[in-house]
């Protein structure tokens, strides 16, 4: 034999339809008719379809939220331009290894290097900075200027130019001999 707890603290009495209720003494019910039930019906049925049509266009916004991350990834984040509509920004970022290179494989020269995903429609911007394992001493570049200046870029692709002052010492990193010093460059690019 079960016992009926009765209705939790606040809720409304059951619904009935007609006869007598199969209830305890301590609970009451509210007679309805078909008008109510119906009503009642109609309304819940419109707030399932709300919330289904709420889920959808949200799950549809999710989807347009697209990337990889890794050492060498992109972030697709959608928004509305005021110029072009709807588009999809897209944020890529990388690490160029010159691990092991000597002074000569670096000095005034190009690097290129490949985006993780195509831009859709341009590349706008992108800049570079150099990287070092360094942290004692007098650094990766003791008295010397070597800077990294953007050449080209495009949907695909960005080149880069290290260019050196010819002045001081230009330490490069070696993992296999130990030898700290410049890494390489991170690299970051925007567009759409």
């Amino acid at each position: 034999m079960s016992v009926n707890p009765g209705p939790s603290p606040g809720a409304p009495p059951p619904l009935c339809r007609t006869g007598t209720p199969n209830l305890d003494s301590a609970q009451k019910a509210i007679p309805v008719d078909d008008s109510q039930l119906a009503d009642r019906t109609a309304f819940l049925k419109q707030r399932q379809d709300t919330n289904i049509g709420n889920i959808g266009a949200l799950q549809s916004f999710t989807g347009m939220f697209k990337g990889v991350m890794a050492v060498n990834g992109y972030v697709q984040i959608p928004f509305m331009d005021v110029n072009r509509g709807l588009i999809a920004a897209f944020v890529q970022w990388g690490f160029c290894s010159i691990d092991g290179l000597l002074q000569s494989q670096i000095w005034n020269k190009p690097f290129t290097i490949p985006c993780p995903t195509e831009f859709p429609a341009a590349c706008e911007w992108v800049i570079a900075q150099w990287a070092s394992n360094n942290q004692e001493g007098p650094g990766a570049l003791s008295g010397s200027a070597l800077g990294l200046e953007t050449l080209s870029i495009s949907r695909t692709q960005a080149s880069f130019f290290a260019d050196f002052n010819g002045e001081g010492a230009i330490s490069i990193a070696n993992s296999a001999s130990g030898k700290r010093g410049l890494t390489g460059f991170y690299w970051i690019a925007i567009g759409f």
